[in-house]
């Protein structure tokens, strides 16, 4: 009798312990990171294929140091994220072929690892603003370039930022994936968005699954201004760069959140603002 207590006992602890360990303890998770001040590079120039840092694409003034993407690890993840004035009609000029630590070779980006594109949003009308956003495993060096082409509309780069981030996955840079965009906020990057200067772009209830975390890639044409961030979601800014040490006027101001809901920017431009959006979940 007294072992069958005993047995009765240790299978129902066993039994308690399989119901809680969905949930306990965590799970797999996303760890966002940026650096402190080589984060974001800007340029003002028709030359393509370009290279960021150089001479037409400084980072925080230099055209020499690159972007700082911490320290090397087999489960980081690169994202740069782009908010740019493709072309000077429509359609736009989109963004193409993103390499980190790729070099300008003829018309190509060449050498180094090639990014795959989690979203490029853009209003196809005469206000011709871009963004999107690129992401790339790359495991070894504590700093990055990165090589990319405009192509479509009047093939020509026109003006932009670019802004650099990681995220270290638990799991491995392998097991990343995006969950969701979006890149249509109708009428996306419109004036008609924008009442006093302020332009006013939402994501309504973006889902981020568990460990996930959600990024924007803005762009403001104008007099670059002060980024707000609200919504369910409760989104963070970070930072807001800006190209005008290249002579442009374009800014790409960048919010992150780790909770489903709504996102919501204000931006204060002469211009106009928006911005798409993609998920990560681990």
């Amino acid at each position: 009798m007294h072992f069958l207590i005993i047995l009765l006992g240790v299978m129902s602890l066993l039994g308690a312990g399989k119901a809680g360990g969905g949930g306990g303890g965590g799970g797999p998770s996303l760890s966002f990171g940026i650096d402190a001040t080589n984060y974001a590079g800007g340029w003002n120039t028709t030359t393509m294929p370009l290279a960021c840092p150089s001479a037409n694409c400084p980072v925080t003034g230099s055209s020499s140091t690159q972007f700082g993407i911490g320290a090397a690890s087999a489960n980081r993840v690169v994202i740069a994220l782009f908010g740019y004035n493709g072309a000077g009609t429509s359609p736009n000029a989109t963004i193409t072929g993103v390499m980190f630590n790729g070099t300008v070779s003829g018309a190509s980006c060449t050498g180094g690892t090639a990014a795959t594109q989690a979203i490029d949003g853009n209003f196809a009308g005469p206000n011709n603003g871009n963004s999107g956003i690129w992401y790339a495993a790359v495991s070894s060096g504590t700093t990055a370039a990165i090589c990319f082409t405009a192509v479509g509309g009047n093939g020509w780069g026109g003006q932009g930022v670019v802004t650099v981030v990681t995220l270290t996955d638990s799991l491995g840079a392998g097991h990343i994936a995006v969950s969701s965009t979006n890149g249509a906020f109708p009428p996306g990057y419109n004036v008609t968005n924008c009442a006093s200067n302020i332009c006013t772009n939402s994501w309504t209830g973006t889902t981020v699954p568990s460990g996930g975390i959600g990024l924007t890639a803005s762009i403001n044409q104008g007099s670059p201004g002060t980024a707000t961030w609200s919504g369910t979601a409760s989104p963070t800014g970070s930072v807001n760069p800006n190209n005008s040490g290249v002579g442009g006027s374009i800014s790409s101001a960048l919010g992150y959140w780790t909770t489903s809901g709504t996102v919501t920017q204000a931006e204060a431009t002469s211009g106009f603002a928006g911005f798409a959006g993609a998920v990560f979940q681990p």
